[in-house]
């Protein structure tokens, strides 16, 4: 009988110690995943920006004002 209630408990304790692993697990590995996400995100606008301001100015565009942008971009959409 006490072979049997340790053996309940043994099996108890790996299936909880294993599900509690498996979620932290998880949790630590999306966070790091969505930090890594971002910055590289960041970084590829960043690039792309540059990329087009350069663009702009070889060709001889003036680079727009950031307002000049937004109100183009309203008025694009319709706002």
């Amino acid at each position: 009988m006490k072979e049997r209630i340790f053996i309940i408990f043994c099996l108890f304790a790996l299936v909880a110690n294993f599900c509690q692993a498996q979620s932290s697990g998880s949790h630590h590995i999306m966070v790091e995943n969505e930090f890594v996400n971002t910055g590289l995100m960041e970084r590829e606008d960043s690039m792309q920006s540059l990329l087009l301001e350069e663009y702009a100015k070889s060709h001889g565009y003036k680079t727009p004002d950031y307002y000049v942008f937004k109100e183009k971009c309203l008025q694009l959409f319709g706002i």
